[in-house]
Parts: C-alpha cells; sequence; structure tokens
C-alpha cells in the first residue's frame, strides 16, 4: 500500500510531480512516432506504386577523346574491344521513360591508356539515375609505329579504245607517292594502282585518279593514307594500221640478167600513229636497193622504220625484213612454126582461105631458161584472123600467146591468106 502511494505521488524541491500525467504524455508521443514512421511508410508505398523503380539497357558507341595524346606520337591506335558497350540504368519510371540514349554519354579518355592497354568506359547519365552494370567495364587497344613509305604509281587500263587504236603507256603526275599508316598495314602494300577508263576513245585521254594501295590479293588496303589525292593521267590514243610491204625496183641489173623474183620474209606490219598522217599510208615500199650492173643473186636486209615517217611507229611485226633478190642470165631460144601450125579463125561463111606461106617462120625469144623452157608452137597457139576479109589474097599478122617474162626479139613476117567465095 505504501509502495503504491509512492508511486502515484512524491515530493520533490520542485514541487509535486504528478505521475499519470507523465504517462499519458509519454504514450502521446509514442503514438505520435508511430504515427509518423506509419505515414512514411504510406507515403513511400504511394509513391512508389505511382513512379516505381525500373531498370533499363542501351548498347552506346563508346566516344573517344584526346586520341591526339596517342597520335601525335606517331603511334597508330588499333582497337581490340571495348568500342561498344551495354549499360544496365534504374531510376523512377517517369525519369527513365523520358531518357534516351542521346542522354547517356560513353566515353574513354585515350590520355589515361595503361600499360597493358586498357581504358576505363566511363558512363554519365543524368541525375536521378544509377548505373547498374556496364560491360565490358573497359577498352583495350593495340598501339603500333606509323611509318611512311614511297611507291611509284602504276596503272591499269579498264576498257578498250576504239577499233583500229590503241593506248600507249600513260604520263602520270606525280609518278611516285608517299604512303603513311600502320607500319603492319603499310608492309601489306605490294603496289599503289589508278584506274584508267578508255573504253571506246579514240583521240588522247587526259583526266584526274585517285591511288588505291593494294595487298598481293589486289584488295584495297583502306588503312593507308597517301600524300597526294589525286594524279594526273595522260593517254596517248594512236590509230593502228596494217600496211603491205612492197618492192620496187629502180635500177636495172647488169645488160643481159634480168630480175627474175623478190621474196619478202615479212608480207606486212602494223604501224601506227596520229590520224592525220597515217591516212595518207597505205602501204611499205622499199625502193632504196641498189642493183645497178648486178649479175647474182642478192640478200639484203632492211629497216622498215627507216622508211617511214618519223611519227608513225611500228607496234606489230619485224622492224627489219630480209628479202632475197634472184638475178638470172638471159638466154635465146629459136622457133620454127610450120604454115600448117597456124590457126585460120573468123572466115565468113561460104568463104575458103588458104595460106599461101610454104616456108617455116623462124622465131627467136629471149628471157631466163626457166622461162624459155615454157615456150612451144602448143603455147604460142599462132593464127591469124580473117574477120571482115573478102575475097583475094591479104597479108596478115601472126597473132602469138607469148610466155610471161619473154620477148620475142625478131618480127614475124606476114602471112598471105588468099581467100576464095565458094560458088
Amino acid at each position: 500500500m505504501f509502495k503504491r502511494k509512492l508511486l502515484m505521488s512524491t515530493n520533490s524541491r520542485y514541487g509535486k510531480v504528478d505521475i499519470k500525467m507523465i504517462k499519458k504524455i509519454t504514450n502521446r508521443l509514442s503514438w505520435k512516432i508511430i504515427s509518423v514512421v506509419a505515414a512514411f511508410f504510406l507515403w513511400l508505398l504511394v509513391v512508389n506504386y505511382d513512379d516505381p523503380i525500373i531498370p533499363k539497357s542501351y548498347d552506346l558507341e563508346v566516344v573517344k577523346i584526346n586520341a591526339s595524346a596517342i597520335t601525335t606520337q606517331n603511334k597508330a591506335i588499333e582497337y581490340l574491344e571495348g568500342e561498344t558497350v551495354s549499360v544496365s540504368i534504374r531510376g523512377k519510371k517517369k525519369i527513365v521513360d523520358r531518357l534516351t540514349k542521346d542522354d547517356i554519354r560513353a566515353y574513354v579518355d585515350l590520355s589515361k591508356v595503361s600499360i597493358t592497354g586498357a581504358i576505363d568506359i566511363e558512363i554519365d547519365v543524368p541525375d536521378g539515375i544509377q548505373i547498374v552494370q556496364k560491360r565490358p567495364t573497359d577498352m583495350k587497344i593495340a598501339l603500333e609505329d606509323i611509318i611512311s613509305v614511297q611507291k611509284e604509281v602504276q596503272y591499269y587500263f579498264d576498257g578498250e579504245p576504239s577499233e583500229s587504236y590503241v593506248a600507249l603507256e600513260p604520263a602520270i603526275t606525280p609518278s611516285i607517292i608517299q604512303i603513311t599508316g600502320p607500319e603492319s598495314q603499310v608492309n601489306l602494300v605490294t603496289s599503289v594502282v589508278v584506274p584508267i577508263n578508255i573504253k571506246g576513245v579514240n583521240k588522247d585521254v587526259t583526266l584526274f585518279a585517285t591511288p588505291q594501295a593494294m595487298d598481293k590479293e589486289n584488295n584495297v588496303v583502306t588503312t593507308i593514307v597517301a600524300n597526294v589525292d589525286r594524279v594526273q593521267v595522260a593517254v596517248p590514243i594512236l590509230r593502228k594500221k596494217t600496211l603491205p610491204i612492197i618492192f620496187e625496183q629502180i635500177d636495172n641489173v647488169a645488160p643481159g640478167y634480168r630480175l627474175t623474183e623478190v621474196k619478202i620474209n615479212v608480207n606486212d606490219v602494223t604501224v601506227m600513229g596520229k590520224d592525220e598522217i597515217l591516212s595518207g599510208v597505205e602501204s611499205i615500199i622499199i625502193n632504196n636497193i641498189n642493183l645497178e650492173g648486178q649479175t647474182e643473186d642478192l640478200t639484203v636486209q632492211v629497216s622498215l622504220e627507216e622508211l617511214l615517217a618519223p611519227n608513225i611507229t611500228i607496234m606489230s611485226g619485224e622492224k627489219i625484213v630480209t628479202i632475197t633478190l634472184s638475178i638470172d642470165k638471159l638466154e635465146e631460144k629459136v622457133i620454127s612454126i610450120e604454115p600448117n601450125d597456124i590457126s585460120v579463125i573468123n572466115v565468113q561463111p561460104d568463104y575458103t582461105a588458104a595460106i599461101i606461106n610454104t616456108t617455116p617462120i623462124v622465131l627467136t625469144f629471149r628471157g631466163t631458161k626457166a622461162d624459155l623452157d615454157k615456150i612451144s608452137i602448143v603455147s604460142l597457139n599462132p593464127s591469124i584472123s580473117l574477120s571482115g576479109l573478102g575475097a583475094g589474097v591479104s597479108d596478115l599478122k601472126l597473132n602469138l600467146t607469148l610466155v610471161p617474162n619473154t620477148e620475142m626479139i625478131t618480127a614475124p613476117t606476114l602471112i598471105k591468106v588468099n581467100l576464095v567465095k565458094e560458088d
């Protein structure tokens, strides 16, 4: 009893304390704290229900900054890994829904490359966005020396010129260029070429072309830079023409001899030149061999280029030809033609013709032995023509068929013929 009274009322120097009042105040404060906490969690629940935290992922290109920190040291950068990054973020739905790729920036600072070639990929996101994950976490690069070498510019023709035209070796300016790039890539380059389009052309071509660095498989090495973007190309286009080779005798051989045969080891050659020059040239004439007083066969080599105009060039065929000249001694042959060997032709109807001559007609021919051996009464085919003649005696010319390359050095006598009209 005493104890209960003691709890209910206590005296102090400050006065009398009411225990009930203290309990009432204490109970009210506890409920207030509980109410505040409950209200906070209720607010949080409501807020998260209306605008929850959601995740989202993006695939981003990694921006490279401060590359000059490497390239100014004459080094080339080869990107091995990490040029794209997959980023997972989270944030309130209202913020995330408005988010685009452009709001997130992935980059590497190449000036911070480690000795292993790794650089941390950094991600910038707007306020209210949390980065959950990035893969990969860093970019990996390799460094290589940049070198320069000089290469002669080569070419290839694309297409063919018009028919009867030919393209000559082009003049390329500059003919040597410098290429620069990573050492391994420069070492792949086997040639630097320019394509030249000459399809269907019939006159000189001047154009500008871009040199291409090619590897041994004829693939373009794209990582190479040249010190010039374009080169000037000039292609001469000439007309081509096939010319026969003709021998022309300008001197006589020794008396009593004859040039009987000419053999040239080449019949024709193909030449090229400007249109206006070739238009008036139809053959190559060899007329510079001196045969004066010659009595024996002769073999001569002749330069065809010396017989052409200065601006005409032989493009195919022999430039030096061999000419064999056969020279034979002339001989004589005598043929006797009996009157009955002579044919009488073109006798009018109702007329009869009779040759009055009774002695042989002696003829002498001159020529080489080979040609004279071809002469006979049969080959000469002697005849007289009575066309348009009336009755009576007439002196007629003897008609003969001569063997080529022979000459008759005695003129035949006239043939007397008596033409009689039949009763």
